[in-house]
């Protein structure tokens, strides 16, 4: 049986992570997300990349000292 964690990851453009590795064991394994149907390892930097994208979504609609300035 190969570890799932001895992932090597090669990171690409948008949409995300490409993953290469061992065989998975899917529902068998503790680090199996029910909820997204894949592996934590790809999970996490998905779900970091969307929350990354929301605080500079949220940074650029933040006002700027130069518009308080007189």
């Amino acid at each position: 049986m190969k570890c799932p964690l001895s992932f090597r990851t090669m990171y690409a453009t948008e949409p995300g992570v490409t993953i290469f590795g061992g065989d998975c064991l899917k529902e068998e394994c503790a680090w199996w997300d029910k909820e997204d149907s894949c592996c934590c390892v790809y999970a996490i930097p998905l779900g970091l990349l969307h929350i990354w994208k929301k605080l500079i979504e949220m940074e650029t609609k933040m006002p700027h000292e130069e518009q308080f300035r007189r």
